[in-house]
């Protein structure tokens, strides 16, 4: 499956907040680095489609499918992801999967399961979301993302507040996902880029400035456009 960005951009009254954005992608793991307020998080709404582009269109194999169809096979993370404190781990993932339109059942349990085994919040699944430290709220936001088996893997800053061993498991996972699915996370953190992406997109006030598939490429590419 192929997911081509044709022109995207973004206009709030006289301000730019996403110039001209083309891309076409594959299964594959894809990232957008730069610093905040480069318009990473309003590329990623747009192609969530939690925000309506000014101008530009999303195509699923050469496609524009109905919303509904379209909002099927993503899976999203944004970068403030809201929970409902009284709820417990457990509550919150089946209420996102309701959401998303999951059906009940022996499939999202084992899903559920397994994702909790991987990230390790078996024993706390059923903790109120109250009593969670944000690394753990965080595991959740993760987790909720991959449910359904969505084909478009939007993760915004997905590693922050997870620590060295967490951040491990989320590497294998995206790895292992990788090969089926498209991954598109936003960072600012180059060794993340380096160990996982495939291609990167680097961007700066808006627009994209640079690609690239040479992990080797990104350090000398970003300090280029942000050595200030």
């Amino acid at each position: 499956m192929d997911w081509r960005l044709k022109g995207i951009q973004k206009v709030y009254g006289k301000k730019v907040a996403l110039k001209y954005f083309a891309a076409t992608m594959h299964p594959g793991i894809y990232a957008l680095l730069g610093p905040n307020g480069a318009g990473k998080s309003t590329l990623m709404n747009i192609l969530a489609g939690v925000l309506k582009p000014t101008r530009g269109e999303v195509l699923v194999n050469g496609k524009r499918l109905p919303r509904k169809e379209y909002q099927d096979l993503i899976g999203y993370l944004p970068q403030k992801f809201g929970f409902y404190e009284a709820f417990t781990g457990r509550d919150m993932l089946y209420y996102m999967a309701a959401l998303k339109g999951i059906k009940q059942g022996k499939e999202l349990d084992e899903q559920v399961r397994a994702y909790a085994k991987l990230f390790e919040l078996t024993d706390d699944l059923d903790r109120r979301m109250s009593e969670y430290s944000g690394g753990m709220k965080q595991r959740i936001g993760i987790i909720q993302a991959f449910l359904g088996d969505p084909q478009l893997v939007i993760l915004d800053e997905p590693t922050a507040g997870l620590d060295p061993k967490q951040r491990l498991y989320f590497r294998e996972m995206l790895m292992e996902a990788g090969n089926s699915k498209t991954i598109l996370l936003s960072t600012h953190i180059l060794s993340d880029v380096e160990e996982l992406a495939d291609t990167i997109f680097i961007m700066k006030e808006g627009e994209m400035v640079a690609e690239t598939a040479e992990q080797e490429q990104v350090e000398e590419l970003y300090m280029t456009y942000f050595d200030e």
